[in-house]
């Protein structure tokens, strides 16, 4: 019988706090290249957790080589060495913790982030009620407005919480003084008569 591969999927910087920690947890290297190793060897990152040598646990910075359909025929050429693959994406895009693919090929994609997650950007939106959002990171499939439509959407109060009923009740007593809108940064600002506070989403 096999064994199972981990594989958790990273920017060519970053995460490295969160493979570090499963190596810690289970006694297992973390196998990265020769290019990755120089950069965690450059950040100064715990060398003894890291290996060029194979191991079950790996870190993969390409997207190409860790979707389901790929590892799957990658699974099929070493039938002898692992029988589950296992990918983690950690990411501040998630919301919650969701997994698809078969039993032998299983993505795990978690709301992780080494910075602020999705939920934590959008309670600071609210807090800060800013007028000009500006998405500086645009993940695959997205665009500048789509972020922003759904920051907008995911910011308003769900129908029926004291939330809701507060935010309605500030609506009413601020529309005659400025309208609370998100504006996309490659339109205008607003007029310098107006306050702007502006969030940059990273």
């Amino acid at each position: 019988m096999g064994k199972t591969l981990f594989i958790v999927q990273t920017y060519t910087i970053g995460k490295e706090m969160f493979v570090e920690e499963i190596a810690r947890q289970t006694g297992m290297k973390i196998h990265v290249d020769e290019n990755k190793y120089s950069i965690v060897k450059l950040c100064k990152r715990d060398l003894s957790l890291y290996t060029l040598e194979e191991s079950s646990l790996e870190i993969r910075t390409s997207i190409s080589n860790i979707s389901i359909s790929s590892l799957t025929v990658e699974l099929s050429q070493l039938p002898n060495k692992y029988d589950k693959i296992i990918i983690f994406q950690p990411t501040g895009w998630a919301k919650k913790t969701t997994c698809k693919g078969s039993f032998e090929v299983k993505e795990y994609k978690m709301p992780y982030s080494e910075h602020s997650s999705f939920n934590e950007l959008i309670d600071c939106y609210k807090m800060i009620r800013a007028d000009h959002v500006i998405p500086s990171v645009i993940g695959e499939g997205q665009t500048s407005q789509k972020i922003i439509e759904m920051i907008e959407r995911e910011s308003k109060p769900k129908p029926g919480t004291l939330d809701s009923f507060f935010n309605c009740k500030k609506r009413i007593s601020s529309e005659s003084i400025v309208p609370h809108k998100i504006k996309d940064f490659h339109k205008p600002l607003l007029s310098n008569k107006q306050v702007v506070s502006s969030i940059i989403i990273d």
